[in-house]
């Protein structure tokens, strides 16, 4: 008799038998598996190499094939607008309706990143339940000095029902416009008098320090009157 080993896809021994020459050996253990990345998960398709007779000792090593995983993420630009977009883990690729005709645009990048345009300064945050809190995104790179914005997305929004939201800086609102209402809200907020939702808090928060207060609205009542734009980051004032 001859030893069969059985390997699965993680490389540790699934079974170990004897089998006589000239019999054909015949796994009959549980389905083997391999542990899924972050990235793929894996499929038993068969044993490597093809199993015959048995004339010497053998190893049979299971096969997979790989899927990569998805997630479907919902991408929000300023006025609400809502697509839904498929997202890699591994690229970050937005296979559907990333592009929108309201003033943002999301594109994706080769190397895992993606960008954000919009011609005013604005928040992205991102929010993996359902929208009840948001976190801001800072972008690492200004791609081409234009107002298009270079992120990566966070573990975090890799999952699904994830979304990945836009909102003007200022716009407290969110209603894609910054105006007087705005600042207005923003002193509501300081006194008490208001609540803001998370997204809204990212956008009324114009200097970046955590707190919505008289600051923040001073700085809103001096951009809708035009005599500023909000810079896209904080380090850019």
């Amino acid at each position: 008799k001859y030893t069969v080993t059985w390997v699965d896809g993680n490389g540790d021994t699934l079974k170990t038998e004897q089998v006589a020459y000239g019999e054909t050996p015949s796994y009959t253990g549980a389905t083997p598996t391999k542990a899924a990345t972050e990235q793929y998960t894996y499929t038993f398709t068969g044993w490597s190499p093809a199993i015959t007779s048995v004339t010497d000792n053998a190893t049979y090593t299971a096969q997979f094939e790989e899927s990569e995983i998805t997630y479907t993420v919902t991408l929000r630009n300023y006025t609400g607008e809502e697509t839904r977009a498929t997202v890699k883990v591994g690229d970050v690729e937005f296979d559907n309706g990333s592009n929108n005709d309201t003033g943002v645009e999301m594109t994706t990048r080769y190397d895992g990143k993606f960008t954000v345009s919009c011609e005013i300064a604005c928040v992205v945050a991102w929010s993996a339940d359902g929208g009840l809190t948001f976190n801001r995104m800072i972008a690492v790179e200004d791609e081409d000095n234009e107002g298009t914005y270079v992120f990566t997305l966070p573990e975090g929004a890799r999952a699904e029902g994830a979304i990945i939201a836009v909102a003007l800086k200022g716009d407290l609102t969110l209603d894609g416009f910054v105006d007087s209402t705005d600042s207005k809200q923003a002193q509501r907020y300081d006194v008490g008098s208001r609540t803001l939702t998370s997204l809204q808090f990212l956008a009324a928060d114009v200097n970046v320090d955590g707190e919505v207060d008289s600051t923040d609205a001073k700085q809103i009542q001096i951009v809708e009157v035009g005599k500023k734009k909000f810079p896209w980051n904080k380090e850019e004032e």
